[in-house]
């Protein structure tokens, strides 16, 4: 347990001894075995909760659609009708009920389904609705990416882990928001940070991206982010590192430093500050950087091939020892003083004025 739960916990705790002392006829020692109880339940679970959820994380799982589907149904809704009341006020109804008729879009994927659109209505012409664009354009055989739920306790560790090179306050407005899934299941895999490539170029490049992910995702479990900046300093690398507190578990992020078309510099980043793919780290890094001008073709089969060969996404058991230097945000600290502190001083009010016996005996003073 927590050195400062522990104290939190022996201060509130401490009330109701005090108060038996002075409040003995009163008071009693079953009114303060409750107050213990209720005092050490609330308390742990406000700190637990908001010590643990500072690990929820989400990471992109990269597949491919398999199917799309748009499914009828029907479903009949229960409600009181006829409704009549006696003389003596007692009130009766029927039952009657209303056929609901739905329409589902969906699509699978090996990553997951994919909900575009849902109608419920009291027609049969909702059959007739028009499919959403969004489930139009989606296509069998499609890159797919959607966004899961796992425990990162690297991500709750003290942000200092990631800030021993560079800040992001070094580069002010240019560290980009982490990609998330949009159109229900795509990506940008590229970021351009202030280059000239034209925008079919960057095209050209996320598509790579999207088409070895259908494979890769599934039999590496990766995710790759390609950064593009013509920013002149290697160092840039640690600083979206702090600002991205490392990335996801299953992230391969590439930095290309450019000047025009020409590469100066490159750098790999992978959860967990590389542990694990360091071999894996300095090959793709020398393939890319052997390249001198940026490839739009032939990037991407270098990245496929090294990632094939070479990375290991990381285990989070691994990283389980991490759990002991989680701490609740300040917040949840003062809600758990207040609740404790405070919370104790209102039961020894309430358990004062109020006889609480839960066996049912008669008190003796």
């Amino acid at each position: 347990m927590d050195t400062s739960l522990i104290i939190l916990l022996s201060g509130s705790l401490l009330i109701p001894v005090i108060a038996k002392y002075f409040f003995h006829t009163t008071f009693t020692l079953q009114e303060m075995i409750i107050q213990f109880v209720v005092v050490i339940l609330v308390v742990t679970s406000v700190w637990n909760i908001g010590k643990w959820s500072q690990t929820d994380d989400t990471e992109i799982w990269n597949g491919v659609i398999t199917s799309k589907h748009r499914d009828h149904g029907t479903y009949e809704e229960a409600e009181d009708c006829n409704c009549t009341t006696d003389s003596k006020g007692n009130r009766s109804c029927s039952t009657c009920y209303t056929t609901h008729y739905t329409v589902d879009w969906y699509a699978k994927s090996t990553v997951g389904n994919i909900k575009f659109d849902s109608e419920d209505r009291e027609s049969r012409s909702v059959y007739d609705y028009p499919n959403p664009p969004a489930y139009s354009n989606c296509a069998i055989g499609q890159p797919a990416a959607l966004e899961h739920s796992y425990v990162n306790y690297v991500q709750s560790v003290p942000q200092s882990l990631f800030a021993d090179k560079a800040s992001a306050n070094d580069f002010p407005e240019k560290i980009p928001e982490y990609p998330r899934v949009h159109n229900f299941y795509q990506v940008d895999h590229v970021i351009n940070v202030d280059t000239e490539i034209s925008p079919g170029q960057l095209t050209i490049l996320d598509n790579g991206l999207d088409n070895i992910l259908r494979a890769l995702g599934p039999s590496k479990q990766a995710n790759i982010i390609l950064i593009l900046t013509e920013i002149d300093d290697p160092t840039y690398r640690y600083a979206v590192e702090q600002s991205w507190l490392g990335g996801k578990k299953n992230d391969i992020i590439i930095f290309i430093g450019l000047d025009g078309n020409k590469i100066t510099w490159v750098d790999v980043m992978t959860w967990a500050l590389n542990s694990g793919n360091e071999l894996f780290h300095v090959t793709l890094r020398d393939k890319i950087s052997k390249q001198k001008h940026l490839d739009f073709i032939g990037l991407v089969p270098v990245i496929g091939t090294t990632v094939t060969e070479l990375y290991d996404r990381p285990l989070m058991k691994d990283y389980e020892h991490l759990k002991e230097e989680i701490t609740p945000p300040d917040w949840v600290i003062y809600l758990a003083v207040f609740l404790g502190y405070g919370g104790s001083i209102l039961l020894v009010w309430f358990f004062h004025v109020h006889d609480i016996d839960l066996f049912r005996r008669r008190r003796r003073y």
